[in-house]
């Protein structure tokens, strides 16, 4: 309701603002044609369809920002003065620019403002338009800096996609000229509609209605051409009808008339293919200027009747009209009831009451400190949507996501692109079809899986699962499980698990294809302590790779901590010559390996207070070292801090598996440490490990001929201290802090300029008197 609030006001005061501007002298037919048109603008089948329907609700935000900025720009442009508030509602509506499509509206009426103010050739204005241009893009550096770093891959896979991704606005323009221009609204799924209500507005009064509000338009368009009106006033109103065209012409899409003009810039202008869910990206601009015009066309029309009588009944006429056509809005049915609700038997809606088993998995989960991803089961194979049924009266986009604490690496559906999902590839040698080679414990160590969910709430008659394979079946049996509801939690307790970072024996090169994975990883001789590199997926690194050798130097133990999803902190002991390290998360160029000044083991040293401290936390029992094991890694000297600053608080420590120890306690360290470093590993040397992981080739004696980097053990090895992080993310914070500084800049130079006119408005007040 706040954010209906929020547009209604900002789209009233902007409207208003630019009639009185026009037409000073009449401003009681300003305040009613402004009154109206925020009403069409907050309250049509388009934003509860297209956004509240399809759940494109943050999009609102823009939607509802849009005319609070063009306001201020126009004050601005008028006045002179710096504001800022122009720059805090264009950060307010990055929230709801997450798709960056939604942001146009933003960019076009910041785009108008300077362009209008660059050829005004008043120095005052251009100097204030070239202030705002800068703060601007500093104050903005958060949100398009790490945009347009992550944006390429997306970019080059949607642009793969021409003419099919074309949605069209609607089906004839008898329904886009009535805002019925989203697909789905009169769709129907196996006999439930989508939308109960459609059939009202084909009947004949609401046809009537959804007309009214473009004859409005035609007729106010004939007005303005027969009122005696300024010059410069015709002209700002026929840039709305302008506007109102354009964007009809790009919101409908590849519809005809002239669909095909769409489709040309679609396949044929760089970045366009963004906007290929046409009706949704140009919708918010369309009903913009749709509803300029509107308001424009009401106040001509109110202008034109001589009698306030019939004013006053023109006004209610078009009020009623707005209230009925949009009556779902009034009837508190933009979200519909659930399955077997009224009309529906089979469709499920966005209302719906979430399970308390999905938190009951969630605190369960979030008790596990051991880093380790989950699988949820069972699979779909032919699934092409991500909506999914289920039990509970919902369809949509998996719920689950929202009550893993850490990774699902699959879910119910198959995913977007089958070829790029590993995960996809190894369950389809396993999961559909009756596989008696495939070894499911090493499938899960190679995974990193520790939890496995399986789901008993998905609705049969939208999803056919896969059934089990009588292998996996008796895989699960031997897993710990624990019945929440309708879900069931297995714990995978194997000695095989893998953890996220370990470091591999041996180094196995493979020709073969990377779908082989399974049956590779599942022969009987298989040590899951080998790493495996594909040929083909590491062509790009030739002269390294071919000098590989199958084994490694030395069989380091490590510690690790997953300071945060984009940072690990490793401690490597009793390192010698080159060894691998294997990170089970997706590959990407972008993790790189920076070293750190080592600290000291606890070899001798007295963790005794610390050690009293130690406790295995509940839920843990499993993954956690007990205190005898801890005792035994500390005399090893493997164990690096636990919790000396505090030594009542000492944090989980993981059962050492594979050589690889989890311990918590080691330090956070500062978020800026690795800014100034050079990756200690080339590029040459990171690899495509297991199908899909990334791993490195840490170079010893290279790292080492550096002593202030390793501590050197008797035995010749070394102890060493490896930061893992993916080094884009740090651009997001030099943004964020780019930002920041320059919005302080900008409020205070705001102030300033404030202080300064205040000061000459009492100066000049004081001298008159």
């Amino acid at each position: 309701m706040s954010l209906f609030l929020f547009s209604l006001f900002g789209f009233y005061l902007m409207v208003k603002k630019i009639l009185t501007d026009l037409f000073p002298e009449k401003e009681q037919f300003c305040f009613y044609a402004s009154l109206l048109a925020a009403a069409l603008y907050v309250f049509n089948p388009f934003l509860l369809h297209q956004k509240f329907g399809n759940g494109y609700i943050f999009s609102l935000i823009v939607y509802a920002a849009t005319p609070w900025l063009a306001y201020w720009l126009v004050k601005v442009y008028q006045q002179k003065i710096f504001s800022i508030w122009p720059i805090l509602i264009t950060i307010i509506a990055t929230a709801g620019g997450n798709n960056p499509p939604y942001f146009l509206p933003i960019i076009f009426f910041w785009f108008i403002f300077w362009f209008f103010s660059f050829i005004s050739k008043d120095k005052k204005l251009i100097k204030m338009a070239l202030i705002y241009l800068l703060v601007s893009i500093l104050s903005l550096a958060f949100y398009f800096l790490p945009l347009m770093v992550g944006s390429k891959g997306v970019l080059e896979d949607a642009a793969t996609s021409k003419s099919s991704n074309v949605i069209y606005g609607a089906d004839n323009l008898s329904d886009f000229w009535r805002f019925l221009g989203f697909w789905s609204f009169t769709a129907v799924h196996k006999g439930d509609p989508y939308y109960p209500y459609f059939s009202w507005y084909y009947k004949a009064g609401f046809y009537f209605l959804g007309y009214v509000f473009v004859a409005i338009n035609i007729v106010g368009l004939f007005l303005l051409t027969k009122a005696k009106l300024m010059i410069r006033s015709k002209r700002i109103i026929l840039w709305f009808y302008v506007g109102w065209i354009v964007f009809f012409f790009l919101a409908k899409g590849s519809s005809q008339p002239l669909g095909g003009i769409n489709q040309w810039f679609h396949e044929n202008v760089p970045l366009f293919f963004v906007f290929r869910q046409s009706y949704d990206k140009f919708g918010g601009l369309y009903f913009l200027f749709f509803s300029l015009t509107f308001a424009s066309s009401v106040f001509l029309i109110f202008d034109f009747i001589k009698q306030s009588r019939w004013r006053f009944l023109t006004f209610i006429f078009i009020l009623t009209a707005i209230i009925i056509y949009n009556f779902p809005f009034f009837s508190q049915k933009i979200f519909l009831g659930g399955a077997g609700v009224g009309l529906y038997k089979n469709l499920k809606t966005n209302q719906f009451y979430l399970p308390s088993y999905y938190f009951d998995l969630n605190q369960k989960l979030d008790q596990k400190k051991l880093d380790a991803n989950s699988i949820g089961l069972p699979y779909h194979l032919t699934l092409n949507s991500n909506w999914v049924g289920y039990d509970f009266d919902y369809s949509g986009l998996d719920p689950i996501y929202d009550f893993i604490p850490r990774y699902l690496i699959i879910t119910p559906y198959k995913g977007n692109n089958l070829s790029k999902n590993i995960f996809v590839m190894l369950l389809k040698k396993g999961l559909a079809q009756d596989d008696a080679n495939i070894n499911y414990d090493h499938l899960w160590a190679v995974m990193n899986v520790r939890n496995l969910v399986y789901r008993n709430d998905l609705d049969t008659r939208s999803y056919q699962s896969v059934p089990l394979t009588p292998k996996l079946a008796e895989n699960l049996k031997s897993k710990t499980a624990l019945n929440l509801g309708q879900l069931t939690l297995y714990q995978n307790q194997s000695a095989d698990f893998l953890p996220h970072l370990y470091t591999a024996n041996s180094i196995v090169k493979s020709n073969q294809s990377v779908e082989n994975l399974a049956q590779i990883i599942s022969a009987p001789d298989y040590n899951l302590e080998n790493v495996i590199l594909f040929d083909v997926q590491n062509q790009s690194k030739s002269q390294t790779y071919q000098q590989l050798s199958s084994q490694t130097q030395s069989l380091p133990t490590i510690e690790f901590k997953r300071v945060s999803p984009i940072k690990y902190r490793v401690i490597v002991h009793g390192a010698k010559g080159n060894f691998p390290l294997v990170f089970s998360e997706t590959y990407h160029r972008d993790w790189k390996v920076y070293t750190q000044k080592v600290p000291s083991s606890s070899s001798g040293n007295n963790f005794t207070d610390q050690s009293e401290n130690y406790q295995v936390l509940p839920g843990n029992e499993g993954d956690q070292a007990s205190r005898e094991e801890l005792g035994k890694m500390i005399g090893r000297g493997v164990i690096t801090t636990l919790g000396q600053d505090q030594p009542e608080k000492a944090d989980f420590v993981s059962k050492e598996f594979h050589r690889s120890i989890q311990n918590n306690n080691l330090s956070q360290g500062r978020f800026f440490e690795t800014w100034f470093k050079k990756p200690v590993v080339e590029e040459g040397d990171h690899f495509v490990a297991n199908g899909y992981a990334n791993s490195w080739l840490i170079g010893t004696k290279k790292i080492c001929s550096d002593p202030t980097l390793c501590q050197k053990n008797p035995d010749g090895s070394y102890d060493l201290e490896l930061i893992v992080e993916f080094w884009p993310q740090r651009l997001l914070i030099i943004s964020i802090i780019i930002s920041g500084v320059t919005l302080i800049f900008a409020i205070g130079y705001s102030v300033i300029i404030r202080l300064k006119r205040m000061k000459r408005n009492l100066s000049n007040q004081i001298t008159s008197e």
